[in-house]
């Protein structure tokens, strides 16, 4: 997407005839960096997501930690942070999604406003 968002606006460029850029290649230039800067977003490195689930650490906090628990117990137990885990996750790529529908909009606005602004020279 970044790559279409700067061949499209590299257009820009080459239809420069020493006017000056006008108020679409303006509108295109800001939704570029609108662009440029969501993709970096979803794309920065993140840490503190869960998507896997050791099983050595349950083991021990269930099975050999200070207080044992009955195996019923476990699985409620894994089964409500699972839960948790999955919840989160699944806002966090509900929101990476909206990011990216809304990049997508602002690709389509910034060709649109290329078009036009190589349509007025």
């Amino acid at each position: 997407m970044a790559s279409a968002a700067a061949i499209a606006t590299g257009l820009i460029g080459l239809g420069a005839d020493g006017d000056g850029i006008g108020v679409a290649g303006l509108v295109a230039l800001v939704a570029f960096a609108g662009i440029l800067g969501i993709i970096g977003f979803i794309l920065w490195p993140r840490k503190e997501w869960r998507f896997h689930f050791e099983a050595s650490k349950p083991y021990w906090y269930y099975m050999d930690g200070p207080s044992p628990v009955e195996v019923g117990a476990m699985k409620r137990d894994l089964a409500l942070h699972l839960d948790v885990y999955f919840k989160t996750n699944a806002g966090k790529i509900d929101r990476f999604g909206t990011m990216l529908a809304t990049a997508i909009a602002l690709l389509f606005v910034e060709v649109g406003a290329v078009l036009l602004e190589l349509g007025r020279r």
